[in-house]
C-alpha cells in the first residue's frame, strides 16, 4: 500500500515517545508549537522505507557496474545494515524483492573484492529476505539464485563467509518443497560434510574455534530440517545419513553442549523417519 513504509516508521517513532505505562500521563490538546514538531518529525526523523530501499539498490547498482573494491568495503556493511532492519519485515523484504533487490545483494556476496565481513552481511542480509517468507523463497529458487549461493560456499576459504552463506541458503528453502529437494539432490554432498566436520579439524581452545563450531552447528540444524521436514522422503533421509553421520558422531562427546545436543537432534530424527525395515543406528 503506498505510504506504508511512512506509517511504519512513524508508528516506530510513536512506541519509542510513548509512555510505559509505570506512571500517569497527562493528556492535553496540541498547541500549534506541537503540530510544528511533529511537521518536523513526519518530515525529518520518519523514513519511507520503500523509498530508502530503492535509493540503497541503487547505490549497489552502480557500486558494481563501476566495480567494487576493497576500500568500499565499510560503506557496503553500513547499508546493508540499515537494509537488514528494514527487510526484516515481510511486507518490507516482498517489496525489496519485487524490485529485483536480489541480484545486487548476491553480486556483493559473489564479489571477491570485498571483505569476506562485507560479503557475509550481503549473505547475512538474503538470509533475512528469505526466512519464513515462501514468496520471497519462490523468487529466489525461480531464478537459480541457490546455485549462485552454493558456488560461493564451495569456493570459498572463510569460515565466516562460508557461515552466512549457508544461513541465505537455509533460509531460502526450508519449508520450500522443491527448494529443499533440489538443494538435497545438488548441493547437499557438496555442502554440508564440509561444514559440518569443521569444527572437528580446529583446537576448540583457538581463536577460530568459535567461528567453526557456528557453522557446524548451522550445518546440523539445517540437516536435521531437512529430514524433519514436511516434504522428506525415505530417499532424502537415506542419503543425509550417508553424507552426514560419518562426520557428526564424535561431536556427541564434544564439549560444546550445542553441538551435542544438535548431533542427538539430528541422530533422533534419521531415526525416527528410517523406517522398519532399517537397523537402528548403533550410537556408541
Amino acid at each position: 500500500m503506498e505510504g506504508a513504509g511512512n506509517w511504519l516508521g512513524l508508528l516506530k517513532w510513536s512506541l519509542a515517545q510513548t509512555s510505559d505505562g509505570t506512571v500517569p500521563s497527562e493528556i492535553t490538546p496540541m498547541t500549534e508549537e506541537d503540530k510544528k514538531w511533529l511537521e518536523q518529525v513526519m518530515r525529518e526523523c520518519v523514513k519511507d522505507e520503500p523509498k530508502r530501499m530503492n535509493e540503497i539498490m541503487g547505490i549497489f547498482v552502480k557500486m558494481l557496474e563501476e566495480g567494487l573494491t576493497e576500500d568500499k568495503s565499510e560503506e557496503v556493511i553500513e547499508l546493508l545494515d540499515e537494509l537488514q532492519f528494514m527487510v526484516e519485515q515481510v511486507d518490507m523484504a516482498g517489496v525489496f524483492a519485487k524490485f529485483g533487490g536480489f541480484q545486487c545483494l548476491l553480486g556483493l556476496v559473489e564479489s571477491e573484492n570485498l571483505t569476506a565481513e562485507a560479503r557475509a552481511m550481503a549473505g547475512s542480509t538474503l538470509a533475512a529476505l528469505s526466512q519464513n517468507n515462501l514468496e520471497v523463497q519462490e523468487i529466489v529458487f525461480k531464478s537459480g539464485m541457490l546455485d549462485r549461493l552454493a558456488k560461493v560456499y564451495i569456493k570459498s576459504e572463510s569460515v565466516l563467509l562460508c557461515n552466512k552463506v549457508l544461513y541465505a541458503i537455509s533460509c531460502s528453502i526450508r519449508n520450500h518443497a522443491a527448494a529443499e529437494e533440489y538443494f538435497v539432490l545438488h548441493f547437499a554432498e557438496a555442502t554440508l560434510p564440509k561444514a559440518i566436520a569443521a569444527a572437528s579439524v580446529v583446537d576448540s581452545n583457538s581463536e577460530a574455534a568459535a567461528g567453526t563450531e557456528a557453522l557446524t552447528s548451522r550445518a546440523l540444524f539445517l540437516c536435521n530440517a531437512l529430514v524433519m521436514s514436511d516434504f522428506t522422503n525415505h530417499a532424502r533421509v537415506q542419503k543425509l545419513s550417508a553424507l552426514v553421520l560419518p562426520v557428526c558422531l564424535e561431536y556427541l562427546k564434544h564439549e560444546s553442549i550445542n553441538l551435542r545436543e544438535t548431533t542427538q537432534n539430528l541422530l533422533t530424527a534419521i531415526e525416527k523417519h528410517k523406517g522398519p525395515d532399517h537397523a537402528p543406528l548403533m550410537i556408541m
